[in-house]
């Protein structure tokens, strides 16, 4: 096969993934938002189809060979071709140890995983999800075995989601967080409380809709690509640049709970609305990893959306879709929304404590995959982990172990990426900070487009060139650390609580 010839074998498959990776991601976001209970069955069936599908493109052995002789001419590539030959390559080495028949199966359990979950989680009944939760384990676990990680089990889940990430380069990064965050909450519970009081109420969830419309749209969401829905769990579908999804949900008496998940999930469609379509062709017009995905999430929904700036700017919108709210002082507002308490439910928990779910959620999964845990001992290892972490016991699984949908969709190793986001918004900021001095006096003006066109220069618009580490280094100029994370929590607490 001559190299022209690779290549052009090779991008007809990439169109083809393209294609139907859009497909089914569409079919995937209308199973969370309009589908009737009915149609799950047949739904997760053809979501079956479309993941065992992909498998035979990517393994397909002409396909392959194209890939390999490709591989042996690296020299003579682009750097896009080459990029694209490596990525493709990662997949497929993985792709080819997974009996096809185990792996559709998988996907279309896990497609009929999140109806299951979402009626155990309403009824708070761990039993009805158990049967799922423990075939979706063991069919993770065979893939593990398949796999044949060199380290710990767990390397085989955490590098799907960040390539290269381990068990021992999360401990290392986990570990100043597991130590510094108590003592962060030990310094807010020192200082003087936020007032609260004025939250309480009734907040239409048609008010607290038009406001997230509105701030969302303000940091740079665009709506002419893009639409708000309302899903039991927020998420982001991104079907193109052209067409992103993403979704919300209303509690009406707290009016900033939907804001919040809103500018998180927006903080993703920013995103992938940013990604360059000039990839496309090489398979990259994609996110380098989740953890720099969570990264533009969090950076949106807290260094923004939390900051004493950010509510001097929304502080009149706010008033206009809740006139309860109408003179309540911007710094009220700030301090109101960054209050930190330990909490039970992981999305709406404050900054300080947020990252402690995840570890939360990490040592368990990395227990579970290390065989030291059962899908059945999962509900009374999470209250112990729970009370040991944040020093709560939940009082029911709804507000436990059945509160993340994660598990339902067979996401392993997907928790870490938050936390690590979570680091590298941080470390993003810290570089933001250097070139756009006046970020929060441009934030507190409504003047979000350089802030936009900033993480679209050093984040989005590489797409999935580089490996994670690598465009975070070239982005800070640093390796992964959790010094920034930590600097920022501790000014957001001096300031909230008056330190």
């Amino acid at each position: 096969m001559r190299r022209d010839e690779a290549l052009l074998t090779v991008f007809e498959t990439v169109e083809r993934l393209r294609h139907y990776h859009a497909a089914a991601g569409l079919m995937g976001w209308d199973m969370q938002t309009m589908l009737p209970p009915g149609g799950v069955e047949a739904r997760a069936e053809t979501m079956g189809f479309f993941g065992a599908e992909s498998q035979r493109l990517l393994t397909e052995p002409t396909f392959v060979a194209a890939l390999e002789r490709l591989e042996a001419e690296r020299d003579a590539l682009s750097p896009e071709e080459r990029r694209m030959v490596t990525v493709l390559l990662r997949d497929v080495r993985r792709l080819q140890k997974i009996p096809p028949e185990r792996y559709r199966a998988f996907h279309v359990l896990a497609a009929k995983g999140e109806s299951i979950w979402r009626e155990a989680r309403a009824e708070n009944d761990f039993g009805a999800f158990l049967p799922v939760l423990r075939e979706l384990i063991q069919l993770v676990r065979e893939f593990i075995d398949y796999l044949e990680p060199a380290g710990h089990p767990y390397d085989a889940l955490l590098d799907q989601y960040e390539p290269g990430l381990t068990v021992e380069r999360v401990d290392a990064l986990f570990r100043p967080l597991r130590e510094a965050l108590p003592r962060l909450m030990a310094l807010a519970a020192s200082g003087e409380t936020p007032d609260r009081s004025f939250l309480k109420g009734r907040f239409p969830k048609e008010a607290q809709r038009a406001l997230s419309l509105r701030l969302s749209e303000a940091i740079g969401f665009d709506y002419r690509r893009g639409r708000l829905d309302e899903s039991a769990h927020p998420f982001t579908m991104g079907i193109e640049p052209t067409d992103v999804r993403i979704t919300t949900r209303y509690f009406e008496d707290d009016p900033f709970s939907s804001l919040f998940s809103t500018l998180h999930e927006a903080g993703h469609g920013i995103y992938e609305q940013n990604l360059p379509t000039s990839l496309a062709r090489y398979g990259l017009m994609a996110a380098a990893s989740m953890s720099i995905h969570e990264s533009q999430s969090r950076f949106y929904e807290n260094v923004v959306g939390r900051s004493l700036a950010f509510w001097r700017y929304a502080a009149p919108i706010v008033a206009e879709q809740f006139p309860a709210l109408a003179g309540v002082e911007p710094e009220r507002l700030f301090r109101a929304v960054n209050v930190v308490t330990p909490s039970f439910i992981r999305v709406e928990a404050d900054e300080v404590t947020y990252n402690l779910h995840i570890v939360l959620r990490y040592e368990l999964e990395k227990a579970l995959f290390a065989g030291e845990l059962e899908a059945e001992d999962l509900p009374a290892a999470w209250n112990a982990k729970m009370e040991e972490l944040l020093g709560l016991t939940p009082p029911d699984d709804a507000r436990g172990v059945l509160q993340d949908v994660h598990w339902s969709s067979g996401l392993f190793g997907y928790f870490p990426s938050y936390a690590l986001g979570n680091l590298y918004a941080a470390m993003l900021t810290e570089a933001l900070l250097r070139d756009l001095p006046d970020f929060h006096d441009r934030i507190e003006r409504g003047d979000f487009a350089p802030i936009r066109a900033w993480m679209t220069e050093h984040v989005h618009a590489h797409g999935n060139r580089y490996d994670p580490l690598e465009l975070l280094k070239r982005a800070t100029g640093r390796e992964p650390d959790p010094a920034p994370l930590l600097r920022y929590l501790e000014d957001k607490v001096r300031a909230v609580y008056r330190l």
